[in-house]
């Protein structure tokens, strides 16, 4: 019978057996009824089954009733038990339910009804005591879930009453704070008595400002304990409020964080290491090229300028070598700084408008001469359908395919290299162009393309000693490739070919690529002369360099120190043209001519204005347009530019565009650290013009010391960037390279803030070398003063 009731009667009248049998019956029970005369029997029957209820008479022929029924409650105490008896009385039913029987029942009053009443209310009481039973172990298997999950996780939780002063602490929480659990009834004066006293401020405003709003928050501080060890730990809650929205109750959270923050101060302290380890390895690289490049390009010089001479065939043959080796040493040099800027990633890639092909056509001429010695084939292919003009960054795609095609020309002795360009992809805004470089070579073996593009490895052991070469070059590709969001990929077959295959993105372009316009200024083809010139700068050197170039051409000029003069010296005469410095004190170039094109009425808010920047990047050049200017040029300016751009703003056209590229300044050899040659070409022969120009470099330079050093006395790094991107171009037009290169670096951290430890430590070398560089310079003043007397 399927879920019937089992029920035990233990009765010694076979008429009563029957009878409760029959009542059930009749009350529509499904019950399996077992029957015990004695109570023997009835304990047999309850060692070998399990019962739902047990009937008992309470006078049994070997056992009084009440005897057998605390025997049966001490087997067990869960069962129904319902005591029947044809002699009881009160008292025989109080003392049968004080020693557990569920209920009473007198023969006498036996009916279905009556017994099935008494049976249901005592399953009922049966069923509810196992449900609580059930509830209450899983209450405390959660309870102790939960405490063991606390433990592990050394989180405790806890509860603020706002209506009285009770808070409550888990086990965790005890032992979080270093006491044994529930040692005490903690308050929250209690909790605030372990806040360390560094963090005891903190912790206050914080509490005040929750208790204050009925918010939730999140908070890190240390702890003390008793034993004074310290702590971290995380302090998480949330209000609980009642209808009318008051905060009746706070529950919270506290997590020892002690080995997390231990984690995060390790991991701060190893990033700090690593970063000084990749500046100090800058700073190695950024002197160890000053010390090898500094007589390296002497002996490249003099070895050029021996190879002009007359020479004997064997004479001519060692300085060839001379020369061959020197370059092959600047090679490397680049080589290796190139890869320390990319694996640092302080390469900035530019993105300006150019034209492909030209790109192409360069690298192709470039090794024109030496696949002809060979006897080799050297080609191009362009697909058509990429257009004219991309945008992106042309010198290192240059140095892409120049390194590519230079390695296929070295390991190639007959046959063909072929340098290709396939549109991959192509979208409204961005496209992507596939390069190949193929060559018929001596290929590379296929256990060796997995780290071909590793450092310092080669194909072979004796391809450096057959072929050259530090094994650096594609390496820097891959980087140059990857840095720019591109792949590339190389297969070869031994002995037949090589081709390497990168993809890079770019941008397509809605301009052409800025021409430089290139004139002789002596013979132009727009003249200037007369043109009205105001230059706004603040630098001594530049404003003398600027006026006596102008001068030389005839035109009128004025000089303005600073923006805010320039603008009012704008108001109260006629000028042609501004050229306007970016950096300046009071207002700088960009705010000076946001005024003039937002403030003044034309003419004057159309005049042209050129942008005269230390730095002529791509992003220069966006920020001055940006900003209203019609043209920008670099500083130290090229005058052939410089009048280019006058001319074309000033008459309307631009001067005709000439394929005469500007001889490079000569060299000046009797001096280690300075180079005029530029301030040379500059002055055109102007003795006097070069002397001023000299003695405001010198200026300059005593003022940006005294500056520079009250800017880092005073940490104040604004003051720092100011003036080291003030005297920048001066340097460069000194030609100190040396000192260019530490003031780069000085501009550089200054502006961004970062490595500002390292700045004294420049310009501290910076004041040495110029020591040096002031007794070149008063020697070269007293030549041109004797000279002029």
């Amino acid at each position: 019978m399927k879920n019937a009731l089992h029920i035990l009667v233990i009765e010694d009248d076979e008429v009563d057996q029957l009878m409760v049998s029959r009542s059930l019956k009749t009350a529509g029970w499904q019950a399996q009824v077992s029957f015990a005369a004695n109570a023997e029997d009835g304990f047999k029957e309850l060692s070998q089954k399990t019962f739902d209820c047990i009937f008992l008479d309470y006078r049994l022929p070997d056992e009084d009733g009440l005897s057998l029924l605390k025997k049966f409650r001490q087997m067990d105490d869960r069962t129904p038990i319902i005591v029947i008896t044809s002699h009881g009385d009160e008292n025989v039913a109080a003392q049968a339910l004080k020693n557990g029987a569920s209920d009473y029942i007198p023969k006498s009053l036996w009916s279905p009804e009556g017994l099935s009443q008494s049976l249901r209310s005592a399953i009922r009481v049966r069923n509810n005591q196992e449900l609580r039973e059930a509830t209450e172990k899983a209450l405390l298997q959660s309870e102790f879930r939960l405490s063991e999950a606390q433990r592990i996780g050394h989180i405790g939780n806890w509860e603020k009453d706002m209506v009285g002063d009770d808070m409550y602490w888990s086990d965790e929480a005890f032992r979080i704070l270093g006491l044994a659990p529930q040692s005490m009834e903690p308050t929250l004066r209690d909790y605030t008595g372990f806040v360390h006293p560094d963090d005891y401020e903190k912790v206050k405003r914080q509490l005040n400002q929750a208790m204050a709003d009925g918010n939730s928050y999140s908070l890190d501080h240390r702890i003390v304990l008793p034993d004074k060890t310290v702590k971290y730990v995380n302090i998480q809650c949330r209000p609980e409020k009642d209808a009318e929205g008051r905060v009746i109750k706070y529950l919270g959270v506290i997590q020892d964080i002690t080995e997390r923050k231990k984690i995060e101060n390790d991991l701060a302290h190893a990033k700090k290491m690593a970063e000084q380890s990749v500046r100090i390895k800058e700073e190695f690289m950024a002197n160890m090229s000053h010390e090898i490049r500094t007589p390296l390009n002497a002996i490249i010089g003099f070895s050029d300028l021996l190879a002009e001479t007359d020479l004997y065939d064997r004479q001519q043959t060692f300085v060839n070598n001379i020369r061959t080796s020197g370059k092959s040493l600047l090679t490397i040099i680049n080589d290796i700084l190139d890869l320390s800027k990319l694996e640092a990633g302080k390469l900035r890639f530019e993105e300006i408008p150019f034209k492909l092909s030209q790109v192409i056509q360069e690298v192709i001429a470039m090794f024109q001469v030496d696949v002809d010695q060979k006897g080799v084939g050297l080609r191009s292919v362009i697909d058509e359908e990429i257009p004219e003009t991309i945008v992106g960054d042309p010198v290192r795609l240059k140095q892409i395919l120049m390194n590519l095609t230079s390695n296929a020309v070295k390991f190639t002795e007959e046959g063909l290299i072929k340098v290709s360009a396939k549109l991959a992809a192509l979208d409204t805004d961005q496209l992507s162009l596939e390069f190949k470089v193929e060559d018929s070579g001596i290929g590379i073996p296929q256990e060796k393309l997995g780290t071909i593009f590793d450092s310092f490895t080669q194909a072979n052991n004796d391809t450096t000693r057959k072929y050259g070469g530090t094994g650096l070059g594609l390496t820097i590709v891959r980087k140059l490739v990857e840095q720019q969001e591109g792949s590339i990929r190389v297969s070869s077959k031994p002995g037949k070919r090589t081709t390497f295959t990168f993809s890079i993105p770019f941008l397509r372009s809605k301009q052409q690529p800025e021409k430089e316009l290139v004139v002789d200024p002596q013979i132009p083809e727009f003249e200037i002369a007369g043109t009205r010139v105001l230059v706004v700068e603040d630098n001594s050197m530049n404003q003398i360099l600027a006026k006596n170039r102008l001068l030389q051409w005839d035109c009128e000029v004025d000089i303005a120190g600073n923006g805010k003069k320039g603008v009012e010296m704008l108001q109260q005469n006629a000028y042609d043209i501004v050229l306007m410095d970016v950096h300046m004190p009071e207002m700088d170039g960009y705010e000076a001519t946001d005024f003039i094109r937002s403030q003044l009425e034309p003419p004057l808010s159309q005049i042209p204005i050129i942008a005269m920047t230390a730095s002529a990047s791509a992003k220069d050049a966006r920020q001055a347009r940006a900003a209203g200017m019609n043209d920008y040029i670099a500083k130290p300016f090229n005058p052939h530019r410089l009048y280019n751009i006058i001319a074309e703003h000033t008459q309307g056209r631009g001067a005709t565009e000439s394929a005469e590229e500007e001889a490079a300044p000569e060299s000046d050899p009797q001096y280690q650290f300075i180079n005029l040659s530029f301030l040379k070409d500059a002055t055109l022969g102007d003795r006097n013009m070069l002397v001023q120009l000299i003695e405001a470099f010198i200026d300059n330079c005593k003022e940006y010391l005294a500056t520079v050093v009250q800017g880092v006395s005073e940490k104040n790094w604004d003051a720092v960037y100011a003036a080291t991107h003030k005297i920048k171009p001066n340097v460069s037009m000194a030609g100190v390279k040396v000192m260019e290169e530490q003031i780069a670096l000085v501009d550089e951290r200054s502006r961004y803030k970062k490595d500002l430890d390292t700045i004294p430590g420049l310009i501290s070398s910076f004041k040495e070398i110029y020591g040096k560089v002031y007794e070149e310079l008063k020697q070269e003043l007293n030549f041109l003063r004797h000279e002029k007397d």
